[in-house]
């Protein structure tokens, strides 16, 4: 079965017992892609959801921003 045919409740629902089988608890998701899902996942892992932009004009304090909620 390809990936896109998969109905994405079900899709979402391996990704979550994935998170909370390996004790993610940090949901990164760029600000040009739909955070919909993202927030969905970081919810139901009791987790939070963290903007990372690679695009980001100042890319040294993004860069910096995501290396401190990797570290926590």
């Amino acid at each position: 079965m390809e990936p896109d045919s998969i109905p994405i409740q079900m899709r979402l629902a391996a990704i979550i017992s994935d998170a909370k089988a390996k004790g993610i608890r940090v949901v990164f998701v760029q600000p040009e892609m739909s955070q919909r899902s993202a927030a969905t996942i970081a919810k139901s892992i009791g987790g939070r959801l963290v903007t990372a932009d690679p695009l980001a004009p100042d890319w040294e304090t993004n860069l910096v921003n995501v290396a401190k909620s990797f570290r926590q």
